[in-house]
């Protein structure tokens, strides 16, 4: 189950790389969920999931999150993997420890609506083709030049 409406298009692919974080996944995706549905943004959730063997497939399915298996193994494999398999404009990524603050989604989508991105060395901001890719950052939000 996504966050989106089923007539509605994806504008922000929130993807959660993932590896044996039983204890922390279900906050992460409710933290996401929350943060969309308060600010109405048509999002998805999806959880790539690098190989756990505990039960973090399971929770993330038991909350909605959209689950895909990444066979190459690695953290990078894990990003890449989520990135592809993300339908959305935007694709904000934040680790499933619960290191960062998902509810904090709707000020990075606002900026990304506005044409900012980070130059933080803690983030990084690519455009491709298809969308934008913003990893949750630590550092001032500019305006791309036109």
């Amino acid at each position: 189950m996504s966050l989106k409406r089923q007539t509605e298009a994806i504008e922000v692919s929130v993807v959660i790389p993932c590896l044996n974080e039983e204890d922390t996944l279900a906050r992460c995706i409710e933290k996401a969920r929350q943060a969309c549905r308060e600010h109405s943004i048509a999002g998805e959730i999806v959880v790539a999931d690098n190989g756990s063997t505990d039960l973090s497939r399971a929770i993330a399915e038991r909350h909605g999150a959209r689950v895909v298996m990444i066979k190459e193994p690695g953290y990078g494999s894990a990003l890449m993997g989520g990135i592809a398999a993300a339908s959305g404009q935007f694709v904000i990524i934040g680790d499933a420890d619960d290191s960062y603050d998902f509810l904090e989604i709707p000020k990075i989508v606002e900026k990304l609506r506005e044409g900012f991105h980070s130059t933080g060395r803690d983030a990084i901001f690519t455009s491709l083709d298809w969308q934008s890719i913003f990893f949750f950052a630590r550092s001032e939000m500019v305006r791309r030049p036109d």
